[in-house]
């Protein structure tokens, strides 16, 4: 717990330290018309923000306020990455960690009750292992556009929004718009969308 609570005061930190940083990156002259650092910079392109694990075991608990959290195998993989090589930008990682499993758990729960549901209908049941086969296919693309992406960015995490848009975050020294429309084509190949449905974040390697 006492580990627990450093975690999170170290985060809160963090947080502080990545508003001053933002707050200095849009002050300064970035000195270049190719280079981006967030999202808006980008929207000329688009709409412009993991190895596999070794352990199938999810990690779960239950956080200071009751509520229960589920982080998966890979996530965790993922989390002490971040860790080592302080990424932990205000917990903004760790965040669209735990949003993303949550999003995956609860999606998951509501097909499996209805596989398991003996009164549905064999129509119905069918449906419902294809939508289960066609989810766990997305989380594998992601896991792929995730390992992909890492050949050429420290840290990359990749998340599902709204609409079946999806949201890339990358960690680099620059980012030009050359890159990031590079990383949109991967994302349109691999996950099989329009350019309108992604975007790009950039956040600077500490």
């Amino acid at each position: 717990m006492n580990t627990k609570r450093q975690t999170i005061w170290l985060i809160s930190m963090l947080s502080l330290m990545v508003v001053l940083s933002a707050y200095y990156l849009f002050t300064q002259d970035i000195g270049g018309k190719d280079k981006v650092t967030d999202a808006t910079n980008l929207q000329n392109v688009a709409e412009v923000s993991t190895p596999e694990g070794k352990d199938a075991t999810a990690v779960s608990g239950t956080n200071e306020d009751g509520s229960k959290y589920t982080i998966s195998a890979l996530d965790q993989e993922v989390l002490e990455q971040l860790k080592a090589e302080n990424y932990f930008e205000g917990g903004m990682f760790s965040e669209l960690l735990t949003k993303r499993e949550q999003q995956y758990e609860v999606e998951n729960n509501r097909i499996n009750s209805v596989i398991a549901d003996v009164s549905v209908d064999e129509e119905t049941s069918i449906a419902a292992v294809a939508e289960l086969e066609q989810l766990e296919g997305k989380m594998e693309k992601v896991t792929q556009l995730e390992n992909d992406l890492m050949q050429t960015y420290e840290v990359v995490f990749v998340s599902e929004e709204l609409n079946d848009k999806y949201k890339v975050v990358v960690t680099s020294d620059v980012l030009e718009k050359k890159q990031a429309a590079e990383i949109i084509d991967q994302v349109i190949t691999v996950m099989d969308v329009r350019p309108e449905q992604v975007s790009v974040q950039f956040i600077p390697n500490p």
